[in-house]
């Protein structure tokens, strides 16, 4: 093992990490696993709060799926 000094945050924490036992690995990567879903849930609720905006302003129009799916296909082959 090399001395802490030498390795990144990253490289820390894995090897403290690897220090615990294993039902305290497995509890620590549940804790993570549900931190970033709802991190993730806060990042979707911003950009829908963003986009409700622009709809608002006018800068965002409706369309229906086929609209938004020809549109994207158009994108896609240019």
């Amino acid at each position: 093992m090399q001395p802490a000094t030498s390795l990144s945050p990253y490289g820390q924490a894995l090897e403290l990490i690897a220090t615990l036992p294993l039902n305290k690995q497995e509890e620590l990567v549940e804790i993570v696993r549900r931190r970033m879903i709802e991190q993730r849930r806060a990042e979707i609720a911003q950009e829908a709060v963003a986009l409700r905006q622009a709809l608002e302003e006018g800068r965002l129009k409706p369309c229906s799926f086929e609209e938004l799916k020809a549109d994207l296909l158009v994108e896609l082959e240019s």
